[in-house]
C-alpha cells in the first residue's frame, strides 16, 4: 500500500522553529572539511590589506575566512560563477554553515578575489603542508603535464599584424570621408557620433598593436630574421582577452587559450606547483615548475629528485637546463615518439648516430662523419655542429637515398644540447624508467580530467594573466583538499 505523505498542518511542521545551522550537516560533510581547514589558517596576510583599526577606515565587509569557506567550498561544489555562489549563500543548506542563511553578493566575492590574488598562494601552500602531514607525499618524481583551458575570449577577434594594419586603413578611410562631411554639416549629431566611435576605435587598434608588437619582440629575442617574419605573421593578440594566445585544440579546431601546466606527486596526485600563461611553450616552463615545486615543499625540509614528463617538456634545451642543475629529467622525445607510432616511415632508413665519447657521427652504412663546422642557431637558440665525410658519401651506393644535396654529399647537423636529450630518452627505455613513466598518464593528467569532465570546466570566466593565474590556483587548492579527504576517506590529521 503506496505511503502518502502527510499535510504540514500534520505534521506540525506549521510551527515556527529555530534553526541551527551547525547541526543541519553530518559531520562527514565535505563542508564541515573546509570549515575545519579554513579555521586554522594565517590569515594575516589577507587582513594586513585592510586598514583596521581604532580611526581607521578600510575594514574589510565580510569577515576573510567566512570569504574563504565561501569560496573554497563553492568550487569544491563546482560553483564557479559568482552570481551562482551569491545565490547559494542565501538559499543552499549547505552553505548556511558557513553564511547562517545571510546572502554575500556576487560583487563582494569578485572583489574579495580580485583583491587578495597574491595572497591566495599562501593557502596553496597550506594544503601541500597538510598532505605531508597526513603522509600523502612520496617525494619519489614530480610528474608534469600541461593542457590548455579556454579563454573568456572572442574568436572572432583575434587579429594579426596584418589585419589589424588592414582594418586600421579601413577606419582611417572612414574617417576622412566623415570628417569632409562635417565640414559641410557640421551640427549633424549622427555624423558628429561616428566620428567619436571611428576615433575610440583607432585609438584602440593602436594599443592593440603596441600589445601585439611587444609579444611579437619577446618571442623573437636572438631568433633568425626569416623565423621572425614567419612569427610575425603567425602571431595574434586577442581583443578580449590580449594575454590570451590562439591554441590548437585537440579536435583540430583553435580557441584564445591559456596554458596551464602542473607538477603533481604520485603518491595522492596532490598538486605541488602549477603555471598558466598564454604561450603554448611547455619545454620552457619544464624545469621553471620544477624549481617552484622544490621552493614550495622548502618548509617541509624536502625536494624532488627527478622529473617524469612527455615528450612536450624533453626538447633538447630543456635536457640540458635539468642536467646543468645536476636533475634527472625522464621522458620519450618527439623523434622516438614518431618511430614507435609509425616504424613503417623507419624501414631501410639510413640513420646516423652522434658518438659523444668520440666526437663523431656513425652512418648506419658504416661510414664515420667529423666536425667540420659549428655556428649559433638563433632560433633553436643553441650551437649547432656540422658532420661531413666526402669520401665515404662520393664512394657510397646509397648517396641519393640519403641526401639530394647538389654538393655531393651528406652534412649532418648535431644540436650540442643533443647528447642531453639522449640521455633523457636512455633513461626512458630503461625498466625503471618504464616503471615511472607508466604511473605519469594517471597521476599527471588525472587533475585536468577531474577540472574538464567532471567539473566541466573547460573555459576561463575571468580575463587577464593575472586574474586567471589566481584561478588556476583555487582550483588547486580545492583539488588538493579533495584529493586529501579522499585518501583519508575523511580521517584527516588537521594541521595545529
Amino acid at each position: 500500500m503506496a505511503n502518502y505523505f502527510d499535510s504540514p498542518d500534520l505534521c506540525a511542521d506549521g510551527e515556527f522553529r529555530t534553526i541551527h545551522y551547525r547541526s543541519l550537516l553530518p559531520e562527514e560533510h565535505p563542508a564541515r572539511y573546509i570549515d575545519r581547514f579554513v579555521s586554522g589558517l594565517d590569515v594575516s596576510s589577507f587582513e594586513a590589506r585592510y586598514k583596521v583599526g581604532p580611526g581607521q577606515k578600510g575594514r574589510a565587509p565580510k569577515d576573510t575566512k567566512l570569504m574563504l569557506k565561501v569560496i573554497l567550498y563553492a568550487i569544491f561544489s563546482r560553483m564557479y560563477s559568482a552570481h551562482r555562489i551569491d545565490y547559494a549563500t542565501e538559499h543552499y543548506a549547505d552553505f548556511w554553515l558557513f553564511t547562517y542563511g545571510k546572502r554575500i553578493s556576487h560583487d563582494k566575492i569578485s572583489d574579495f578575489i580580485n583583491k587578495h590574488e597574491d595572497d591566495i598562494h599562501a593557502v596553496f601552500l597550506e594544503t601541500i603542508y597538510l598532505a605531508h602531514k597526513n603522509n600523502l607525499l612520496d617525494f619519489s618524481a614530480l610528474y608534469q603535464d600541461g593542457f590548455f583551458l579556454k579563454a573568456n575570449a572572442s574568436k572572432k577577434k583575434n587579429y594579426t599584424k596584418k589585419k589589424l594594419k588592414a582594418k586600421k586603413e579601413r577606419l582611417s578611410k572612414r574617417l576622412t570621408e566623415v570628417l569632409s562631411q562635417l565640414k559641410e554639416q557640421d551640427t549633424s549629431e549622427e555624423l558628429q557620433s561616428e566620428k567619436k566611435s571611428i576615433e575610440n576605435k583607432l585609438a584602440q587598434l593602436g594599443m592593440f598593436q603596441e600589445e601585439l608588437q611587444a609579444k611579437i619582440n619577446a618571442r623573437t629575442i636572438d631568433k633568425d630574421a626569416s623565423k621572425v617574419a614567419k612569427k610575425e605573421e603567425g602571431t595574434v593578440i586577442n581583443g578580449t582577452d590580449s594575454d590570451s594566445d590562439l591554441m590548437r585544440q585537440k579536435d583540430g579546431s583553435f580557441a584564445a587559450s591559456y596554458l596551464k601546466v602542473t607538477g603533481t606527486d604520485s603518491k595522492a596526485d596532490i598538486v605541488i606547483a602549477s603555471d598558466i600563461d598564454g604561450y603554448n611553450d611547455e619545454s620552457h616552463k619544464a624545469l621553471p615548475l620544477f624549481e617552484q615545486a622544490n621552493e614550495n615543499c622548502s618548509t617541509i625540509g624536502k625536494k624532488y629528485p627527478q622529473v617524469v614528463a612527455d615528450s612536450n617538456f624533453t626538447s633538447a634545451s630543456a635536457c640540458a637546463d635539468f642536467e646543468e642543475k645536476k636533475v634527472f629529467l625522464t621522458g620519450p622525445t618527439r623523434s622516438h615518439e614518431n618511430q614507435v607510432r609509425h616504424p613503417e616511415k623507419y624501414t631501410d632508413t639510413i640513420t646516423m648516430k652522434y658518438d659523444e665519447s668520440g666526437h663523431c657521427v656513425h652512418c648506419s652504412e658504416g661510414a664515420v662523419l667529423y666536425e667540420s663546422e659549428r655556428y649559433y642557431d638563433k632560433h633553436k637558440q643553441a650551437t649547432i655542429m656540422t658532420f661531413v665525410n666526402k669520401e665515404a658519401c662520393v664512394g657510397c651506393q646509397r648517396l641519393r637515398d640519403c641526401t639530394k644535396s647538389k654538393n655531393g654529399y651528406r652534412r649532418v647537423k648535431i644540436n650540442i644540447n643533443s647528447p642531453a636529450q639522449t640521455r633523457t630518452l636512455e633513461r626512458y627505455k630503461n625498466p625503471e624508467g618504464q616503471r615511472l613513466y607508466k604511473k605519469r598518464s594517471h597521476v599527471a593528467e588525472t587533475f585536468q580530467g577531474d577540472l574538464k569532465k567532471n567539473g566541466s570546466f573547460t573555459q576561463l570566466l575571468r580575463r587577464g594573466v593575472s586574474k586567471v593565474k589566481c584561478d588556476s590556483i583555487i582550483h588547486d587548492i580545492v583539488w588538493n583538499l579533495r584529493r586529501i579527504l579522499s585518501a583519508k576517506e575523511g580521517k584527516v590529521v588537521w594541521c595545529s
